[in-house]
């Protein structure tokens, strides 16, 4: 059965509906059935007692006249319950009221994370599909795994031990001797089949049923349905852990190194979540703090020009000479030469920046950012926020006059170079 799609973004809430139908309010939050509203209420209280940091996507909070509410904080993503999938969008200002765009600029972003399946896929073939975002991951695997059923799925020789009617391989005596005295019409052997019993093999066709018992669009099922007919005959795995370990890195293997990473995203949760699902509640979650860091340092890498060498989360910096306690980690580094550029993202809104310098950026973030600068030696620094209406253009302050500066820059998020603003940061470093 197809279930209930229900879109919020980031730091919408969740309430609970009092009758058995889930509904979306006029300012995009939404309210689910009381029992599986208790059903994620239980996961995230479960979350509390596990870790001291309790549930890092949801909060548990009150609001006048709801009861209890869950607070989507800033992870992106989807959260399934028993009959609903529940998505939650990126708070991308210029594209709001556009689910469909944002969409798209989240899984463009999603393509900078090196190590994760996204690079790969086009997605552009499923722009008329209007599908949310765990269909579209779930197709991004189906397409790896086709492209594994044109080129072979591959096989290897296992070794088997049976107790048979005829002789096949070699006789094992001492196997013989304990299982066969009284049967002397069979016959202990050991010997190698050339099987598409592999580990690989295994743990794909456990990501089958996985997604098998999910509901999707007719045209995602009928695929699904395929891939199961197709490795009917090779078994799931028992032990998922142990086939990943057993699973081999050569040429041999190269159909599928796209196609593991995904099936650890769906059966191990892999995502950035730290927190997995449990009974009937599904996540598969993106911190986008990290998203924006690993898409900016991505865009800087395409566009920055030769002779840069960009570098994330820097170890080179301690802030004492002999405590390596207190690191130095700058997102990304752009060095040329003996020339050192920091830049530091923060996924949050930002205010408008008055003549003044009034605004709502943390003062641990400046002096961090001084600290940085002296410590590399770096003329210029950045810190970079997603822009929104409020903070449209880029500000520049001096720490130290002709020394340091620092420019406060708003990213802008298009698929479009001309509306893009990277041309704009280029020209400041």
């Amino acid at each position: 059965m197809k279930k209930q799609l229900l879109t919020i973004k980031e730091f919408g809430f969740i309430g609970k509906s009092e009758n058995k139908e889930a509904k979306k309010d006029e300012t995009g939050n939404i309210y689910l059935p009381k029992t599986e509203f208790k059903s994620l209420e239980d996961f995230v209280l479960k979350a509390r007692e596990d870790d001291e940091y309790g549930c890092e996507y949801l909060r548990l909070g009150f609001k006048k006249g709801l009861d209890k509410i869950l607070t989507a904080k800033n992870y992106v993503g989807i959260i399934e319950t028993k009959n609903h999938i529940i998505e939650i969008l990126p708070k991308i200002y210029k594209n709001e009221n556009d689910d469909d765009n944002t969409r798209k600029i989240f899984l463009n972003m999603l393509k900078s994370l090196r190590n994760l399946p996204f690079r790969h896929f086009n997605t552009a073939s499923l722009e008329s599909e209007k599908l949310h975002l765990f269909e579209i991951f779930v197709r991004m695997f189906l397409e790896e795994l086709g492209k594994l059923v044109r080129s072979g799925i591959k096989s290897q020789y296992v070794l088997n031990e049976e107790n048979l009617n005829v002789v096949k391989g070699k006789i094992k005596w001492s196997e013989q001797i304990r299982h066969n005295l009284v049967h002397k019409e069979r016959i202990f052997v050991e010997y190698d089949e050339f099987s598409v019993n592999r580990p690989e093999n295994r743990i794909i066709k456990t990501t089958i049923e996985f997604l098998a018992r999910k509901g999707f669009s007719n045209n995602t099922s009928r695929l699904i349905r395929q891939y199961q007919f197709i490795f009917d005959e090779i078994p799931a795995s028992l032990n998922i852990e142990k086939d990943f370990l057993l699973c081999k890195n050569n040429r041999l293997v190269k159909d599928y190194l796209n196609l593991l990473p995904w099936c650890r995203v769906f059966l191990k949760n892999e995502s950035f979540s730290t927190v997995t699902g449990r009974n009937d509640v599904f996540s598969l979650l993106f911190p986008m703090e990290k998203v924006f860091e690993s898409y900016v340092a991505d865009e800087i890498r395409k566009n920055i020009g030769d002779g840069y060498i960009v570098s994330t989360q820097d170890k080179s910096h301690n802030l004492f000479v002999d405590l390596e306690k207190f690191a130095l980690r700058p997102d990304i580094v752009i060095s040329k030469g003996e020339e050192k550029i920091i830049l530091d993202t923060k996924w949050k809104v930002i205010e408008s920046i008055s003549e003044s310098g009034r605004n709502n950026i943390s003062q641990a973030d400046l002096y961090q950012m001084f600290a940085y600068g002296k410590k590399y030696g770096a003329k210029t620094l950045f810190l970079i926020y997603p822009n929104n209406d409020k903070f449209p253009e880029r500000k520049e302050y001096c720490y130290e006059q002709d020394t340091m500066k620092l420019f406060i820059f708003p990213w802008k998020f298009s698929d479009n170079e001309k509306e893009s603003n990277i041309g704009d940061l280029k020209k400041n470093i």
